[in-house]
């Protein structure tokens, strides 16, 4: 149905007869009334009308008809609505089969009519949406319509919120039927500046209603709407959010089952801006990574795709070609496939401060990225990972670890460390039990020792706690073979015992072939061997008649004994000038609280000490040392 209320028209009427083109100045149209319906599967009721206007598809212009030139055409007040009546509503997007627009104001100029060719500027046009939030505020072009193609150039949309400029073709079949234009026209759209608010961007795709942010969009679009091909893809958002690539995109308006082929170059995302996109249990996975530079491709639906990608972060650099799923009602991701990492904070990631930077390369299957959610298999090659502040190098694993707990292969070929075993490592309880065969440790280079040692051994290590003073720990070796000063000692077997009670009362036991050592008592490692230090180097001072540095001691009330039984193959390589005789037992206390040090040692009896040209036999002593 058309209704006009009023229309009016100047023309010239000898130019109607006597020229070959005719020329309106004016046509002024008000109050107009557009209703397009159509029924079940009969086209819509302009169907017939509009063909004829556009005409048989031709690739010239028809002359058969004088063209018609018109100056100025203004119209004011068009309501158009559109009406598929077979088709359901739909409430939760833009409903282009049952549409209202009201209040349509348009401003044209230059329009030429020739046949079925039309062209022309529109000015300037208006218009609302009868029920919807969507205002055009301002609409202009440049524009060429000819049987099959509709040519807009200089286009100009602007909205409340919206902004839009650049140039757009659409190619189309003028046999079908209107309806079917949307979805297998043609496009081909230059986007020289494009604003687009989420919320207005909602009005058409619902997905992007609960978004609060404006996006920036520059490049070219090409394609039918279910298959659109991007090149030079321009995209900002949020805070200094920027996408730069080219790609395709396949499945819209439904964007959630839409497939993307995207490949970015010198992008850059802000972790904190992907909260409303991911949900909030995945952003607190990747938060961490905070500003991330990204190049490499991607592929796949929104919640289920692929990367080949590197990603600088504020952590290091993650390398990938994983395949990942973003379960949006459990909110937690699954990946699989191949990870490289390049000084990557493992121990920010994981929130943990024995862990340090990680360099490797491997494959990993799993889901969740915090270490109290995370479950992964991983085979890797590690050649570099930070743990306790040492660097160890030329690392290889292949395990799981599941809520912090890792189980499986662990082998360290370093030139201070070679180490094959079998590990588990449990973060959240501090617990690691290793098993395997110490093929050499070089303990100065671990800054374990002042002096070069070199260990060689079977090992088995029970260890809880990752600081010093928290430690819990079994450890026996067998086969013991040390190097010190090119001197080679050997053990058949070694045990020892860390405890840690309440507060801080702990317990020490060494036990071997050469002696056997307990020390129990209220102590601090770290606070015994620098307060040990500081008391032999005070004494040291008084002999030398200096005055002691005066300092706070840390409390410590401890007990020990140390039963040698026979000491002398050890003495050999560190002490070559002395010498103990075997079973002699050495024992004491060491106190100390607030300024007061104490420290005790009592020997029984022993047989003989050779001390360099000095030589006891039958030897007691009660040694008792203030300070």
């Amino acid at each position: 149905m058309l209704a006009v209320s009023e229309i009016a028209l100047r023309i010239r009427p000898l130019q109607l007869l006597l020229k070959h083109v005719v020329v309106l100045p004016k046509i002024h149209i008000q109050g107009v009334q557009l209703h397009l319906c159509k029924e079940k599967q009969a086209p819509y009721n302009f169907h017939l009308w509009l063909k004829r206007l556009v005409g048989e598809h031709t690739t010239t212009p028809s002359k058969a008809v004088p063209p018609i030139i018109i100056d100025k055409i203004v119209e004011q007040n068009l309501d158009l609505s559109i009406d598929a009546q077979e088709a359901p509503l739909e409430k939760n997007r833009f409903d282009w089969k049952h549409l209202t627009l009201r209040k349509i104001h348009t401003n044209l100029a230059h329009v030429t009519i020739r046949g079925n060719y039309l062209k022309g500027d529109i000015l300037h046009l208006t218009g609302q949406h009868a029920t919807l939030p969507c205002l055009l505020d301002h609409f202009s072009t440049s524009f060429v319509l000819s049987p099959g193609r509709l040519q807009c150039q200089a286009l100009n949309i602007q909205t409340s919120g919206s902004k839009l400029k650049g140039s757009c073709t659409v190619s189309y079949n003028p046999q079908e039927l209107p309806q079917a234009w949307i979805e297998k026209a043609y496009i081909k759209v230059k986007l020289d500046q494009a604003r687009l608010p989420a919320q207005e961007l909602g009005i058409f795709i619902p997905y992007f209603k609960k978004h609060h942010t404006t996006y920036q969009l520059k490049g070219q679009i090409a394609g039918k709407l279910s298959q659109l091909a991007l090149q030079e893809l321009q995209l900002s958002f949020g805070e200094r959010n920027y996408l730069h690539g080219y790609g395709s995109l396949s499945g819209l308006p439904n964007l959630q089952e839409t497939n993307f082929d995207i490949q970015l170059k010198h992008s850059v995302l802000h972790t904190k801006d992907l909260n409303l996109y991911i949900g909030e249990s995945p952003y607190e996975q990747i938060e961490p990574f905070d500003v991330v530079k990204i190049n490499g491709r991607f592929h796949g639906k929104p919640d289920n795709f692929t990367t080949q990608a590197t990603f600088d972060t504020d952590l290091g650099t993650v390398t990938t070609n994983m395949d990942f799923h973003i379960d949006p009602n459990a909110e937690v991701v699954t990946y699989r496939g191949s990870l490289a990492t390049n000084e990557f904070a493992l121990g920010a990631l994981l929130h943990n401060k024995y862990v340090q930077k990680l360099s490797m390369q491997g494959t990993i299957d799993g889901k969740g990225f915090h270490r109290s959610t995370a479950q992964f298999q991983l085979e890797a090659e590690i050649a570099q990972l930070g743990l306790n502040g040492y660097n160890y190098q030329n690392l290889y694993t292949n395990g799981h670890f599941a809520h912090e707990f890792f189980k499986g292969k662990l082998q360290v070929d370093a030139p201070c460390l070679q180490l094959p075993a079998e590990a588990t490592i449990d973060l959240q309880a501090e617990h690691i039990a290793i098993k395997g065969i110490l093929l050499k440790a070089a303990l100065q280079s671990l800054q374990l020792t002042n002096h070069p040692v070199t260990l060689r051994t079977h090992a088995s290590l029970a260890l809880q706690g990752l600081s010093i003073d928290s430690l819990q720990a079994t450890l026996q070796l067998q086969q013991l073979h040390v190097t010190l000063q090119d001197q080679l000692g050997q053990l058949d077997e070694l045990q020892l015992h860390m405890r840690k009670e309440e507060q801080d009362n702990r317990s020490f036991t060494l036990d071997s072939e050469l002696c056997a050592a307990e020390i129990q008592g209220n102590f601090s490692y770290k606070a015994l061997a620098i307060d040990l230090k500081h008391f032999m180097q005070a004494y040291w001072r008084k002999w030398k008649h200096q005055e002691p540095t005066s300092r706070t001691l840390n409390t410590c009330n401890l007990t020990y004994q140390v039963h040698f039984k026979d000491i002398n193959p050890l003495l050999h390589v560190l002490a070559p000038g002395i010498h103990l005789s075997p079973h002699t037992t050495l024992q004491g206390s060491f106190e100390q609280e607030g300024k007061g040090s104490q420290l005790v040692l009592h020997l029984a009896y022993a047989e003989k000490l050779v001390f360099g040209k000095n030589c006891w036999s039958n030897l007691g002593l009660d040694l008792t040392a203030f300070q």
